[in-house]
């Protein structure tokens, strides 16, 4: 498992070599250029977001739970229920 060795030194991170994609999981050793195949492997693997944020069309605050992680400070791209249906 991951942790300090002492209390002023780096984080122990494992060494796992990554090949191929923009896209890439050290946990698992998975990469991939295919977003379809990212997403599905972080559903699968549990690496999700939920949160809130506003609707991409109006502004409205939306919440949202499961979407696959893209990156640190990257928040999921999501519509409200209105915009998704076309009711505004």
């Amino acid at each position: 498992m991951f942790g300090l060795k002492k209390k002023d030194s780096k984080p122990e991170v494992p060494n796992i070599i990554v090949e191929g994609g923009d896209f890439k999981c050290f946990i698992h050793g998975f990469g991939t250029s295919d977003i379809n195949e990212w997403d599905k492997h972080c559903i699968e693997t549990k690496h999700t977001v939920s949160g809130e944020t506003l609707c991409a069309d109006c502004g409205h605050k939306v919440y949202f739970e499961n979407k696959p992680f893209r990156g640190v400070g990257k928040v999921p791209i999501v519509f409200c229920d209105k915009c998704r249906g076309g009711e505004h």
